[in-house]
């Protein structure tokens, strides 16, 4: 007999309120944006994506540190190790990279 070995479940769910509650206190007026969160490879852990126009002219690090600083400075330790990644993405951006159109 075989045992398959499962992933823990986390005790607590991922703080994706907190992410986004975060990333909408650093948004330019009248710019919206999508919060997307995708399983990865590696255990629990999230990748973040946020789809915005805004800081469409700054490079993709300039927007993720962006993000990281207001997002990082809400979630507790054990919150912050659940994210692999983040990624912040003009909507053109997200259609061509993550959907493939």
């Amino acid at each position: 007999m075989t045992q398959t070995l499962a992933t823990p479940k986390p005790k607590t769910p991922f703080p994706r309120a907190k992410i986004r509650k975060a990333v909408a206190t650093i948004m330019p007026p009248q710019r919206a944006f999508t919060l997307h969160v995708n399983d990865s490879s590696v255990g629990t852990a999230k990748i973040v994506r946020i789809v915005t126009d805004a800081w469409k002219n700054e490079h993709a690090a300039e927007r993720i540190l962006r993000i990281m600083d207001a997002v990082n400075s809400k979630l507790n330790r054990d919150e912050q190790r659940r994210v692999l990644r983040y990624s912040v993405l003009t909507p053109e951006e997200y259609r061509q990279v993550v959907l493939g159109k």
